[in-house]
């Protein structure tokens, strides 16, 4: 039997697909302001924005750079080859990976000083999610079977957990008094089975459940009570109901359908989604709502995470995967397969889809504004979906970007123009205003 340290190259393989999007289910792809499931890849060149304050940061070379957007100035921050990066959601500070020391720093952004770093095992950029509580008294940085939890005022280690497997998804859970990590599934015959395990990251107990599913993201309601689990491609995958009230943590039930689940940025509504050709009429409370042979192959689903009652939209051939407006009123509909014809739109109030008119996009590299009425598509050309009208439009750029983020205002996108250069797209002019131009790395 091969032991830890001879899986770690497969592991790594194995991580690097599971932080990748998916196939169907919710839509990974999205960029936007602040915190990026996991932490803004800045090793992938993505680019952060910070939620409060008018800047930006990114990798340049093998240095950290931030861009105040009102002058275009770049400056640069003391920290080497960073991989993740994580927003204070109190101060102007920034928690960042570095693979160059294999350490965790927080660095104030005002002050251009690191002020505490902590080794970790890896910070590699395929391996490590690293995320921060709201209340900033936590940094939660996870890398291929292990997670540390720091202080995010001193850095200092107030706890370190390994786990048996590779692990598919941590988050701090909206209490911020938790944090959840969920480990690749294991097979006992034809029954796959998923640990589950809830850290308490103040007193660092931990409570383990065992879920009946295959691994994948959680979709976790707002009020920290509930998750939704459910993969894209595990035989008959069920959506398991996660029970997170405090002391009665387990696993409550399975529901039909696939994921992974979306939710709404309410917290009052899960998308996830049915396949005709794999449905399970023991996990239907009415097996009446089950869709029949005449039907189209695959159903949106959308679930009341109250009452947990579904209903089911029709959703073509395609396996779906959907992105939800900041409003919760629309999703942003696709499939991540060549053959797919582009997106569409879905109303949530009327449960009906909307083609879109002008040229196909593809949602594998988007942002959407926070008034909903814009998503911002990055193929080969950039593409402007005009939600209220279903319309793409080509914004011409005269350069192929390769990363896309947008202000916190709506009023610019940020695109990377090349390792050495990100332009302000000012939106109102469509053109690049400014750049962010790198003459010497930092």
């Amino acid at each position: 039997m091969l032991n830890r340290f001879e899986l770690t190259g497969a592991l790594t393989l194995l991580v690097g697909a599971l932080l990748a999007c998916g196939g169907g289910g919710a839509n990974e792809n999205q960029h936007g302001v602040g915190d990026e499931p996991g932490g803004v890849a800045l090793g992938f060149g993505d680019i952060a924005v910070a939620p409060v304050g008018n800047y930006v940061l990114f990798r340049r070379g093998d240095g950290l750079a931030v861009g105040d957007v009102d002058s275009g100035k770049v400056s640069g921050l003391p920290v080497s080859s960073p991989e993740r990066l994580a927003f204070s959601k109190q101060r102007p500070v920034v928690y960042v990976g570095s693979s160059a020391s294999d350490e965790i720093l927080a660095v104030d952004v005002n002050d251009r000083r690191v002020l505490w770093h902590t080794a970790v095992s890896d910070t590699d950029s395929a391996k490590t999610r690293l995320m921060s509580s709201k209340d900033d008294r936590f940094v939660v940085a996870a890398q291929l079977q292990d997670v540390e939890i720091l202080d995010a005022q001193t850095g200092k280690e107030l706890g370190s957990f390994d786990f048996p497997q590779a692990l598919v998804d941590v988050q701090i859970l909206p209490d911020d008094q938790r944090a959840i990590v969920v480990e690749l599934n294991e097979w006992d015959g034809d029954a796959p089975s998923t640990r589950v395990t809830i850290l308490n990251l103040e007193t660092q107990a931990k409570t383990t459940i065992t879920v009946p599913n295959c691994a994948d993201r959680l979709a976790v309601s707002g009020d920290a009570t509930r998750a939704l689990l459910a993969p894209t491609t595990c035989q008959k995958d069920p959506i398991s109901v996660i029970d997170l009230s405090p002391g009665k943590e387990g696993f409550d039930h399975n529901l039909p359908g696939f994921g992974p689940v979306a939710l709404s940025p309410d917290g009052t509504t899960a998308v996830a989604f049915l396949d005709r050709d794999a449905v399970d009429l023991s996990l239907f409370d009415d097996p009446s709502q089950a869709p029949t042979s005449s039907a189209e192959r695959y159903h949106l689903m959308l679930i009341d995470t109250a009452t947990l009652k579904y209903e089911f939209a029709e959703a073509g051939s395609k396996l779906p995967r959907f992105a939800i407006t900041p409003n919760g009123n629309v999703l942003l509909v696709d499939s991540a397969y060549v053959e797919s014809e582009g997106a569409r739109l879905f109303d949530v109030t009327s449960r009906t889809f909307h083609h879109i008119q002008g040229p196909q996009i593809t949602l594998d590299n988007f942002v959407i504004s926070s008034d909903s009425k814009h998503a911002y598509v990055l193929q080969s050309l950039l593409y402007d979906l005009n939600v209220d009208d279903a319309q793409t439009s080509e914004i011409e750029t005269g350069f192929e970007a390769k990363n896309i983020n947008i202000a916190a205002d709506d009023s610019a996108l940020f695109l990377r123009k090349s390792d050495h250069e990100i332009c302000i797209f000012d939106l109102a002019t469509r053109s690049c205003g400014r750049s962010f131009v790198v003459t010497q790395a930092p």
